[in-house]
């Protein structure tokens, strides 16, 4: 799959259904509780979340200094 054809919102979607599957294996393996589920689940989207945060920064200062863009 190439994820340059996709939309925004699909490649959240997709993001979604990783961190899912991402989830339910480590249950299958560990057998987690609720507790434990959600902290993976909330850890790999902040992760996700601080890589956008990272490049809203970043885009942010280049616009501020080259304000033509």
């Amino acid at each position: 799959m190439n994820c340059k054809d996709l939309t925004t919102q699909q490649k959240l979607d997709l993001i979604g259904k990783i961190v899912d599957q991402l989830v339910k294996t480590a249950d299958a393996c560990f057998q987690l509780t609720d507790k434990e589920k959600c902290i993976i689940a909330e850890c790999a989207m902040g992760s996700i979340t601080k890589v956008f945060d990272r490049r809203h920064k970043a885009l942010r200062n280049k616009m501020s200094v080259h304000k033509e863009w």
